[in-house]
């Protein structure tokens, strides 16, 4: 990574002893080929504009701020190399807060990159919290008929009436039963997660439990599956 100075400004010297710090087009692609090292990358995804921080398989969303932040630092902290003997720091300060030299257009169209499948995957989940939402229930749903659930219709158990039931014998007439609340209204839905005792098998779904418990309401399968672990294992 060249961190030479010269390749981010160029100094102009007047006869008077003066200085003054300026940039070019070739000093500006510099900086955002500086950027791209550093990790950052742009994308287009579901028609919005996208930042985002790339560390191997990793990927960061960031905004147009946070890549300018981190030239800003780099500038601010010197990690640059070989400043002439006659500029000094502040005068390279100087020159980034009253030049701006960073365009986000011209960034954007500079780190702009292909994605995959898999990343465009992992993006929507870190950028759209209805992707993020959706992909959790049907994560979820998955698991379930994995683990052997049942789905039937919750259709006068009154656990969670009209709504999608999914039931899995744990011992005796006891079940685990989850409860897919509020189906009908886009990125509102959810899992209830309950302990529940039928006297027959025939009755979930049609009759109230003769005992009913909570073990989570909003179940999340990744802050909540030790609550359940025992009973799917």
């Amino acid at each position: 990574m060249n961190k030479n100075i010269a390749r981010f400004v160029e100094v102009v010297r007047y006869k008077n002893g003066r200085n003054r710090i300026r940039h070019n087009s070739n000093n500006e692609n510099n900086i955002y080929a500086l950027l791209k090292e550093f990790g950052y990358r742009s994308c287009t995804l579901d028609n919005r504009r996208c930042y985002f921080l790339k560390k191997e398989n990793e990927l960061v969303s960031v905004s147009f701020l946070k890549i300018k932040d981190r030239f800003h630092d780099f500038l601010k902290n010197q990690e640059y190399l070989h400043l002439p003997d006659d500029i000094h720091h502040f005068d390279i300060m100087e020159w980034y807060y009253g030049k701006n030299p960073i365009k986000e257009t011209r960034l954007f169209k500079y780190l702009m990159t292909d994605i995959n499948s898999q990343e465009a995957h992992k993006l929507r989940l870190i950028t759209d919290a209805y992707y993020k939402h959706n992909n959790k229930i049907e994560i979820l749903k998955n698991q379930l008929i994995e683990w052997g659930f049942i789905k039937i219709k919750d259709a006068g158990s009154n656990i969670c009436k009209h709504a999608p039931l999914y039931h899995k014998n744990i011992e005796a007439n006891k079940y685990l039963v989850f409860t897919h609340f509020v189906t009908d209204i886009k990125y509102a839905d959810g899992f209830d997660c309950w302990l529940a005792n039928f006297n027959r098998k025939t009755d979930i779904g049609k009759k109230p439990p003769v005992y009913l418990k909570h073990l989570k309401l909003s179940f999340d399968l990744e802050d909540d599956f030790h609550l359940i672990q025992k009973y799917v294992n």
